[in-house]
């Protein structure tokens, strides 16, 4: 029997196989002497399989999954069999087999516990120091600690007589997303609702400090059950912990056609932005019924080229398998749209900030609600444009304030108060929109706007200030504050613009509008104080030498 290959050379080797077929190569010699930098152990494997390979009837070649496992010493089916037991399981049937292992379906023997399970067994025998004996072992830590709806359960773990070791999981009876909603001929309203499921699944294990690493269709299937969406194989899933993590399986560690332009780039520091880019490539897949690469462009370097070049997401798409639209109007076909264009984003910070942001605008379009999206892109082009221009964003935004004064004077003296109080309320949540949107991972970007709205705020002395436009001033640089982490001196502004409102205007919505903020205001200690603890972990993780995704930022205010 011989040893099993190195996990990051045997996907290193199915995915340039996958290539090879989609090119049709004839001369495998000349195929990998056009790629120079693959590793001697890559090149050794992938022409040993290739001399395996044999023509069925229909001239089909065996696969190479078929082919890594005879590599490996024969099919675990040759040793276990219907009706054999692996610790207390009774074998049912094979459901699937990898290069690295194979997948049974089986039943409890214990008569009170008569329930199915899926065993995920390896085909070698392996020391602990083995970097597929270590994933197993992350796998099964990671899993008993992700206790969720949406995501396989898992139930024992252990080794066989022979040193074969297995996990056993929830068995889940059924189809990949992607098939399940056209064959059931789900409606846009159930897809999207299952996919808002998935969403928070995903970001359920983000709060456990967990990236999956791996979202594809064959990863979340649709129990026929429950008709609930259910996140498998985590496999090669990262610990942001730092515990178990092997940087022999970092490199080849995605499927490449649904891996984010930081996974094809082969960045070390992986985190919780590249699920959300998966996820936007599966909600692609599931709208439009195609991914936006395909799957044949196999070389990272082409990918990524193509990945980088992705024209805007339109809805509908005439293709024959997009799913049926119907029952979604243009504007929330629009919205739809505008999300999975966000999320297909190539740079990880004009993503989502989290797959929970995510799943609240799938809901959104779902309710007929604006989404965050809608302004997103424009939103991105005025950071990156202040970034650029810092001393002009400066007077821009004063000059906006100051426009906002003379706004509230005007609709005071106008005849025709209704319309231009609209008016009023367009440019004051334009300011509003720009200057609470501050990007939590870069926080050098937003010095300069806390120095000018501290420059802001003597200004609001002014003895010739109108009364209204000052409390909407300080409620707005209040909020603002409030989003840069100056809980104190947002307290203070917020408590001021309330103290007027009160008096001025006691049953209209600005009122309600400055006690949420000030509730939520004092609620933001409690929220530092969860965000302190996140961080230790993380440092905890980069203490140990052990690269980190991106880190967790701090809780973040919404303004409705």
């Amino acid at each position: 029997m011989s040893t099993a290959p190195d996990p990051r050379v045997w996907q290193a080797v199915e995915a340039l196989w996958e290539v090879a077929e989609a090119e049709q190569v004839a001369d495998p010699e000349r195929f990998l002497a056009a790629r120079p930098a693959l590793e001697p152990a890559v090149v050794e494997l992938f022409l040993q399989l290739w001399a395996q390979r044999s023509e069925d009837a229909q001239g089909a070649s065996t696969g190479v999954t078929q082919l890594l496992a005879q590599q490996v010493g024969g099919h675990s089916e040759a040793r276990y069999r219907q009706g054999q037991c692996i610790g207390r399981y009774r074998l049912l049937r094979q459901l699937g087999e990898g290069g690295a292992g194979v997948v049974y379906l089986a039943e409890s023997v214990e008569a009170d516990l008569r329930h199915q399970v899926a065993i995920k067994l390896l085909h070698e025998r392996l020391d602990d120091n083995d970097p597929l004996q270590r994933s197993v072992q992350q796998e099964r830590r990671l899993l008993a600690r992700l206790v969720h709806p949406c995501i396989t359960r898992y139930h024992d773990s252990g080794v066989t007589e022979d040193g074969l070791s297995y996990v056993v999981v929830e068995y889940v009876d059924g189809l990949p997303i992607t098939r399940h909603v056209r064959e059931q001929g789900c409606s846009a309203v159930v897809t999207l609702r299952l996919f808002a499921q998935t969403a928070r699944a995903v970001h359920y294990a983000h709060q456990n400090l967990v990236v999956h690493r791996d979202i594809k269709p064959s990863n979340v299937l649709v129990d026929s059950r429950h008709d609930l969406p259910k996140l498998l194989d985590f496999g090669i899933a990262r610990d942001l912990e730092g515990r178990g993590a092997d940087e022999h399986t970092e490199l080849f560690a995605h499927t490449p056609a649904y891996a984010s332009p930081e996974q094809l780039a082969g960045e070390a520091s992986i985190g919780t932005p590249t699920d959300l880019y998966s996820l936007g490539l599966l909600l692609h897949e599931i709208v439009l019924g195609r991914l936006p690469v395909p799957p044949a462009t196999r070389h990272p370097a082409t990918r990524l080229a193509q990945l980088r070049q992705l024209p805007a997401v339109r809805l509908p798409d005439s293709h024959e398998d997009a799913l049926p639209l119907t029952g979604l109007h243009r504007g929330q076909l629009r919205d739809l749209a505008a999300v999975i264009s966000r999320l297909l984003s190539f740079h990880p910070e004009d993503r989502y900030p989290s797959a929970e942001a995510l799943a609240v605008d799938i809901e959104r379009i779902l309710d007929d609600q604006p989404i965050q999206s809608t302004h997103h892109a424009l939103r991105r082009r005025l950071w990156r444009w202040l970034r650029r221009n810092r001393a002009l964003a400066t007077i821009s935004v004063a000059g906006l304030l100051l426009a906002i004064g003379a706004a509230g004077i005007y609709v005071a003296q106008s005849q025709d108060l209704a319309r231009q109080a609209v008016r009023l309320s367009s440019v004051r949540a334009l300011l509003s929109d720009l200057l609470t949107r501050p990007d939590p991972l870069r926080r050098g970007a937003s010095v300069t706007l806390l120095e000018t709205v501290e420059s802001m705020l003597p200004q609001l002395d002014a003895p010739d200030l109108d009364a209204d436009v000052r409390s909407e001033i300080q409620g707005i640089l209040g909020r603002t504050l409030l989003r840069l982490g100056r809980v104190e001196q947002a307290t203070a502004l917020l408590q001021q613009a309330h103290a007027h409102v009160l008096l001025a205007r006691p049953d209209s919505p600005e009122r309600r509008s400055l006690e949420a903020s000030l509730a939520l205001a004092a609620l933001e200690a409690d929220s530092l104080l969860e965000h302190r603890q996140s961080q230790r972990l993380v440092a905890l993780a980069t203490s140990r030498g052990r690269p980190v995704g991106r880190q967790i930022p701090a809780p973040q205010v919404s303004q409705r």
